[in-house]
């Protein structure tokens, strides 16, 4: 592990930050052996919409768009950004209020970026990584630190890693692993692909796949246990229910909309 430094003055981090955008572009530039993957599963414009609940009750809504495709130091990327709110109400009891952006290279499906600004309960974080592929770096940034730590090559962040599995084939009793940097470590994340259920949410019904990322970092909801995912059982692999524990109880949520997307009309 190395470090930029740190202090309580601003411009150490607009210096460092300077400096790794000065390096970033030669990194871009020159690697030439990005493996593509296929991806049948999201594109641009994708915007689905959910509702949160605990304990039966509405909490709030989350949304998760995958918002432009543009092009950053010569490289095609996504941007994904995913929000969750709570209900006026249910924030006297329990506050969320998360935004999360990752860049995701379009070829080769692995990030470049990611930030996030998340409050949940007493917890709260403010940061970002940046991925450097020609040194085997993340660059962490948080407040006025500036930290980097050693990957051993291309990952995925805590967004980025469930869209990766999205174009992933998903068998029944079989797992897969998903490369991933989060919490300042390295993760060879498992991903259990439990059985197959027909699920009835706001947007309709819906034959799925039940997943379980087996996390042992805080993800974008700050759960303390298991986590579980029903995605369609079709090559969109489209989230419809999530669940998560949170420290007090759990947070559930179902999938109410769906836009820019011809998803219903393939069906």
């Amino acid at each position: 592990m190395k470090r930029y430094g740190s202090g309580h003055k601003s411009w150490l981090i607009i210096l460092s930050v300077m400096v790794l955008f000065a390096i970033v572009p030669k990194g871009f530039a020159e690697d030439k052996a990005i493996h593509a993957v296929a991806n049948h599963a999201f594109r641009e414009g994708e915007e689905l919409e959910f509702e949160l609940s605990w304990f039966g009750v509405k909490a709030g809504t989350a949304v998760m768009k995958v918002e432009r495709r543009f092009l950053m130091n010569d490289r095609s990327v996504y941007k994904i950004v995913s929000t969750a709110r709570s209900a006026d109400y249910f924030a006297m009891l329990y506050r969320v209020d998360t935004s999360a952006e990752s860049f995701m290279d379009a070829e080769g499906l692995f990030s470049w970026r990611f930030r996030i600004r998340q409050k949940e309960g007493s917890y709260s974080r403010d940061k970002e990584l940046i991925f450097d592929y020609d040194r085997k770096w993340a660059v962490y940034s948080r407040e006025e630190r500036v930290t980097t730590y050693d990957i051993p090559g291309r990952v995925q962040d805590a967004l980025s890693c469930f869209y990766y599995v999205r174009t992933q084939p998903l068998e029944v009793g079989k797992s897969l692993t998903v490369p991933t940097f989060e919490n300042k470590k390295y993760w060879e994340v498992e991903v259990r692909v439990l059985r197959k259920e027909k699920i009835t949410t706001p947007a309709g019904t819906f034959n799925t796949i039940l997943i379980q990322p087996l996390l042992k970092f805080k993800g974008l909801f700050q759960h303390k246990g298991t986590v579980y995912l029903w995605v369609t059982d079709d090559q969109r692999r489209m989230p419809v229910m999530m669940q998560s524990e949170i420290k007090i109880g759990s947070i559930k949520a179902l999938l109410t909309s769906v836009r820019g997307t011809e998803f219903f009309e393939k069906l």
